[in-house]
């Protein structure tokens, strides 16, 4: 599936772009493009992290591989577009985009 194909390819982007970001304790962040899931869950250590990305495929890798932390309610994914996403400013301590 090409969610994974991606998340693979750009693990090494997505940990040096992470390396640059303290995640504080309860962060509240917003992945946009969250494809494979593994920035989410790299985010997810300490707070909520919401994931949108507009490929329905995407989306449920996504949620498949953060189940557990969906579970938990500590991870929310949905399928949207940037332009048509359902928070407004400032709902979000951190915003990644990355590679989208």
């Amino acid at each position: 599936m090409l969610a994974w194909e991606i998340h693979f390819a750009h693990s090494g982007l997505t940990k040096w772009g992470l390396g640059f970001i303290d995640i504080v304790r309860d962060i509240d962040a917003l992945d946009i493009g969250c494809g494979g899931g593994r920035t989410v869950e790299r985010l997810a250590v300490d707070g909520k992290v919401v994931g949108i990305d507009y490929s329905p495929d995407a989306v449920a890798v996504d949620r498949k591989k953060n189940r557990s932390l969906m579970n938990d309610g500590r991870v929310m994914i949905f399928q949207e577009t940037v332009s048509s996403m359902r928070f407004s400013d400032g709902s979000f301590d951190l915003v990644t985009a990355i590679d989208s």
